[in-house]
């Protein structure tokens, strides 16, 4: 399936789009309509109904910080720790 933008790219009935999840979210719970959300919504949203709609698409996560702090030990060590958490219970946020 192609990228989730380029599905919706023709959808005229596509009513609000944003680059901020908390936007978005936000406007999905205020009642605006559906909207495609991570599995881990369930922890940020777990009053929200899941759907059971089959969309596959992978989709990447970016973890970025200025360059001048990537050598500080401090932000090594929760870049390390942030990795670890993902690996670890990969499964039940993405999949």
């Amino acid at each position: 399936m192609p990228f989730w933008r380029e599905f919706l790219a023709d959808k005229p009935n596509v009513l609000f789009r944003s680059n901020s999840s908390i936007a978005f979210l936000e406007a999905v719970r205020d009642g605006r309509g559906i909207g495609l959300m991570p599995l881990f919504a369930k922890y940020t949203a777990p009053t929200l109904q899941r759907l059971d709609i089959s969309f596959e698409d992978d989709l990447p996560i970016w973890l970025i910080s200025h360059t001048e702090t990537n050598r500080n030990a401090r932000t090594r060590a929760l870049w390390s720790y942030i990795k670890e958490l993902f690996r670890k219970d990969r499964a039940d946020w993405f999949t």
